[in-house]
């Protein structure tokens, strides 16, 4: 579809209000493009990105901001689910939820009234620790003896991985740590060796809040990780190696 068929049936070409919408959201295409071209690994569909992001403030002309030319009834804040309704009518029912989705929105708050406000937000809040503890979802408990260069060739076979097919996230409890250390010129690389209960080991990094979880290996030694393995080659030497996603 072409975008501007339906520019033109709502904005006047020639008039401020249609040049605003149409170079702001040239621009905002721009953008999305050269996000989705910079990751090819997610095979997004550009055609409809660049649909979308021409039409995604469609419906500014049904509110009250003068300061861009709109004149209509409608908060501005409105823009985005103004702009699905007319999109839906269109026949477009996929663009109208980008036009639906792409809106945010600020608060601001007297300093004095911080206090107040954090207590009154936390007296009305009704969360557990449970409600607080963050969840992980893996694809299956993967015990170290069945990790070998097999498993990950199959595992390679899936790729590429993205957005719909994500990295398989595997796990294993009651770990202990060996030798800890953090690595690299900007210290961003923990590096150690886990071992299971049976004294099978692996070599793991992490690329993390490595100084937190540095702290809390040598706290802990015994510990659960979830993780995927891949094959490092350093020097003409292979090795199977964990990357850590998660740690407890």
């Amino acid at each position: 579809m072409n975008p501007f068929t339906i520019i033109d049936k709502y904005y006047t070409q020639g008039t401020a209000l249609y040049d605003i919408l149409v170079d702001h959201s040239r621009l905002v295409t721009q953008k999305a493009l050269e996000i989705a071209n910079a990751h090819p690994e997610l095979n997004a569909d550009t055609e409809f990105i660049s649909e979308a992001a021409m039409l995604h403030d469609i419906g500014i002309f049904l509110t009250d901001a003068p300061d861009i030319e709109c004149h209509g009834t409608r908060p501005y804040i409105c823009h985005g689910t103004l702009g699905s309704e007319l999109l839906k009518k269109e026949g477009f029912p996929r663009h109208a939820l980008v036009s639906e989705r792409h809106t945010g929105a600020g608060l601001s708050l007297e300093e004095e009234k911080v206090e107040v406000f954090r207590k009154r937000i936390n007296e009305l809040a009704d969360l557990t620790e449970e409600d607080l503890q963050m969840k992980v979802s893996i694809d299956m408990r993967l015990p170290f003896p069945y990790i070998n260069e097999e498993l990950i060739h199959e595992l390679k076979i899936l790729e590429p991985f993205g957005k719909g097919n994500g990295k398989p996230l595997f796990a294993e409890s009651k770990l202990r740590v060996i030798q800890p250390r953090i690595f690299g010129k900007n210290r961003n690389v923990l590096k150690c060796r886990l071992e299971d209960q049976q004294g099978n080991q692996m070599e793991a990094v992490y690329f993390g809040e490595v100084e937190d979880c540095l702290r809390q290996m040598e706290k802990k030694q015994i510990m659960s990780f979830t993780y995927y393995p891949s094959i490092n080659e350093y020097m003409g030497r292979r090795t199977i190696q964990l990357t850590i996603v998660n740690y407890q």
